[in-house]
């Protein structure tokens, strides 16, 4: 399949001073060191905010310190490297008295009452009067008294003390509050914006606090979405929120919607709800324009903040409860299930401030340090323990001895030493099968396979296993059909495919469709045939049992599902393949889908195994490697990346001497003699396995995997090898767990980190 083992049988398939080494690995890696003792918590910090996918914090020197997401440069340490602690950002070591944190900007006020803003300037969000991104603080110009500062989706604005309210940038929706839609490259004056103690600026809207305690707003008043598009109403200049009266003592703008802290400590939010970021409101009213009071907070809070989807209060007494969307597990209460009510975040009995980011929440804590929690998918939780791992970590709790594995799109999984399977990553339509839909971190026992099992095999959401009699079960997504059961239910624990009780050598399990080989050769597939990867003359159908595949009756000597193809070697040791062929991936010279098995022009006779990827295929044939399909990504390992290849190409490396291929998602990893690992093609999430985050179009070395690798499987954004003496070990994306070493990205409070000699640029991680 695309993401499928690879077996390695039968012919088929130090450590120096880190003082010494540390200007050699820069140079070589790009990556600094980290310092090898403990770090410790964050400190001296006066102020926090909370951007989308980043964070910053203004210390009691007056310096500002970044971390998290910056493919803009919004952190403002003059690169694009996302960074899992804080990064100082250039030029503001002292001098600052407060800062903002926007979408994919950051800005910052100087004690003189100038502006700095740095990151995306796409739409002029930073005032420079350029459209040009800053990877370090830039003047915004015309603007030198200013008292406040906020930065919201794409565009930003000034306090001017009582006498007025300036706003830049993004206008589209009127969020400047202007009177007009027309983008401003420096700061513009907002009408009737004077009298104002607090702004706050949202993704596409703004709202103001005035001297008589009242609450003002502009840009998007209401959206209305179906599955198709969202309408918007706009107020293009500040309009009152009358419902709220005059007692208003501070207010925060969201993503959609607003909130708004009374005098007696109780909290009101209106607009978007598709979240329950209102609370338990309930779809009656889903998005109102009039603040409804948010249940349990009434009284007793100090301080407000309104996310992206999610809102969080800090209480008085230092406890903080959060409410809306939890996927991330932003909430803080340690679970991802959505709250219409506010939850306790845990742990937390000290908080001075809140901030509610994008799918992550921080507090500063009365220590002076900072405490993040949710989700970590660019370092945003400043705890250095990023989201993907370039290296190879061992899975926690499998043991040795372990006999097959796969990676699919989200979760992996293994066939242990006493024939047990167990998975562990993404499950969310119960592909880990033990009889739930939770995420699991670490390997869990697939229920009622707890002996017996040969190999497994892993789609993009289930995932199918082979005993040692030939019998086939499958489990998770069934949809299109793809657990062969004769039915389209889900399954959260294994179901045996029709007609298949015994007699099968391999199951392979495609993105949504599956395809078995039987002991004479005879290939079965089954589930999702909307582009004739089942092979049998047919498309737009999908099949709940095994069909037989047109013109291959017997005789196949490998078989694997790929995305929307599926390709076998037949018994002369040629290669056939058939389905989607809009990248080249059936190989056949042509880029015409194929219903039923095209041959290959392919030369070699003896082709022994075979790996369909994501659009790109690949083959193992007198051990030397052919690919073909989509090579923009170098997935093909030709050496240069390019436009697909319609016909195989030889792999210029591991010639002579290859043993195994697994195609990935616009990635490949093979074996070479030795049982050596290599990987090649995209490389965004560490997939490859080399330390890097670079794309290759060569083959590279595994870390660490240099021998002893009987086992690969290239998933969808990561990859696992079974290792000497059949441990685990995997590397790349984490996002659900699938690397299975105990965490994902996303986490409980846990202290932001400080580490003044050093910081992790996210090239590699430290270990689980």
């Amino acid at each position: 399949m695309t993401f499928v083992t690879t077996a390695f049988s039968n012919g088929h398939r130090r450590r120096r001073s880190w003082r010494r080494i540390l200007s050699l690995l820069f140079a070589v890696t790009g990556s600094t060191l980290l310092n090898a003792q403990p770090l410790p918590p964050l400190s001296d910090v006066q102020q926090l905010a909370a951007g989308e996918g980043h964070a910053c914090v203004l210390t009691t020197a007056g310096a500002v310190k970044c971390w998290g997401n910056n493919e803009y440069g919004q952190l403002g340490d003059g690169t694009t490297t996302h960074r899992y602690l804080p990064a100082n950002v250039i030029g503001l070591s002292s001098g600052v008295i407060a800062i903002s944190a926007g979408y994919r900007h950051s800005c910052a006020l100087m004690a003189a009452g100038s502006v700095k803003c740095w990151g995306k300037n796409l739409l002029q969000q930073l005032g420079d009067g350029t459209s040009t991104n800053r990877l370090t603080p830039v003047n915004v110009l015309n603007l030198t008294d200013a008292t406040a500062i906020t930065a919201g989706g794409d565009h930003t604005c000034a306090l001017i003390g009582l006498t007025g309210l300036k706003c830049w940038g993004y206008n589209g929706y009127g969020e400047l509050g202007t009177g007009n839609t027309t983008n401003q490259a420096t700061p513009a004056n907002v009408i009737g914006g004077q009298n104002l103690l607090a702004v706050s600026a949202g993704y596409s809207h703004t709202c103001a606090l005035t001297t008589t305690n009242t609450v003002k707003c502009w840009g998007v008043r209401d959206r209305v979405c179906n599955l198709v598009t969202c309408s918007y109403d706009v107020d293009l200049s500040p309009t009152a929120v009358s419902a709220l009266g005059s007692d208003v003592m501070a207010i925060s703008a969201g993503q959609y919607f607003s909130c708004a802290r009374t005098s007696s400590g109780a909290v009101k939010c209106w607009g978007d709800n598709y979240y329950n970021q209102l609370g338990d409101l309930g779809n009656d009213n889903p998005n109102p324009v009039t603040p409804f009071p948010i249940s349990g907070l009434n009284s007793g809070v100090a301080s407000i903040s309104a996310g992206y989807r999610h809102a969080c209060a800090r209480l008085a007494d230092g406890t903080a409860r959060c409410w809306g969307d939890n996927t991330a597990a932003q909430l803080g209460d340690g679970s991802n299930v959505r709250a219409l009510t506010p939850v306790t975040v845990s742990g937390l009995t000290t908080a001075a401030t809140i901030a509610a980011g994008g799918s992550f929440s921080c507090a500063q804590m009365a220590s002076n340090g900072v405490k993040c929690w949710g989700s970590n998918s660019a370092g945003q939780l400043g705890d250095n323990e990023p989201w993907f791992r370039s290296r190879p970590v061992d899975v926690v709790g499998l043991g040795s001895g372990v006999q097959s594995i796969a990676s699919g799109e989200f979760h992996s999984c293994a066939v242990t030493a006493s024939g047990a399977v167990k998975c562990w990553g993404n499950n969310n339509s119960g592909q880990i099968g033990d009889g739930s839909t939770l995420q699991r971190g670490t390997p869990v026992a697939v229920t009622g396979i707890s002996s017996g099992a040969a190999t497994v095999s892993t789609g993009a959401n289930h995932s199918c296993s082979v005993s040692t009699s030939g019998a086939v079960k499958c489990w998770g997504a069934n949809d299109l059909g793809q657990v062969g059961d004769g039915s389209h239910n889900q399954r959260l624990t294994p179901v045996p495919v029709v007609g298949l009780n015994s007699g099968i050598i391999k199951v392979d399990a495609g993105n949504f469709h599956s395809c078995a080989r039987t002991t004479t050769g005879a290939p079965k597939c089954w589930g999702s045939n909307s582009d004739g990867q089942i092979g049998n003359g047919s498309v737009s159908l999908s099949f709940t049992s095994p069909v037989s595949v047109n013109n291959l009756a017997s005789g196949i000597r490998d078989i694997s599902g790929g995305e929307f193809h599926s390709c076998a070697i037949v018994s002369a040791g040629g290669v056939a393949c058939w389905g989607r062929n809009d990248s080249a991936q059936l190989g056949d010279g042509s880029y015409n889908d194929s219903n039923v098995p095209v041959t290959l022009s392919f030369l070699d006779p003896v082709s022994v195994s075979i790996s369909a990827g994501s659009t790109h295929s690949c083959v193992v044939g007198d051990r030397e490697i052919f690919c073909w399909g989509t090579n923009n990504n170098g997935e093909c390992g030709t050496g240069f990346p390019s436009s697909p290849i319609v016909n195989p190409v030889l792999l210029p490396d591991l010639r002579g001497n290859a043993l195994a291929v697994s195609a990935g998602f616009r990635y490949a990893c093979a074996i070479a003699d030795g049982g050596q690992a290599f990987c090649w093609g995209n490389n965004g999430f560490g997939q490859l396995g080399d330390g890097s985050t670079s794309n290759r179009s060569r083959a590279v070395a595994v870390n660490g995997l240099d021998s002893g690798v009987s086992q690969i499987s290239a998933g969808s954004y990561h990859s696992c090898a079974l290792a000497q003496g059949g441990n685990v070990k995997c590397w790349g994306y984490n996002i659900n767990g699938q690397l299975g070493i105990g965490i994902r990205n996303y986490r409980l409070p846990a202290d932001v980190l400080d580490n003044p000699a050093f910081f992790y640029d996210g090239f590699e991680a430290p270990g689980p």
